[in-house]
């Protein structure tokens, strides 16, 4: 396991790559709160700012209820 900032994509892989859809989600929500987090970071401007955030803290949510859960 890397030591290092691509943990992230690192730990999204590996739940992409289980076989259980609940795994799976969890994957594609971390890879979607990545991208926006990278689009937060380096684009000049990001319409719809507030809904981005507040779409954002959901699947945060999202992925935190889901791993409880595992």
């Amino acid at each position: 396991m890397p030591e290092t900032a691509e943990i992230h994509v690192f730990i999204s892989k590996w739940f992409l790559n289980e076989d259980d859809e609940n795994q799976k989600e969890i994957g594609i929500i971390l890879d979607r709160l990545r991208d926006r987090r990278r689009k937060a970071d380096y684009e000049d401007e990001l319409p719809k700012i507030s809904s981005l955030a507040e779409k954002s803290l959901s699947d945060a949510q999202l992925v935190i209820d889901r791993v409880l859960n595992l």
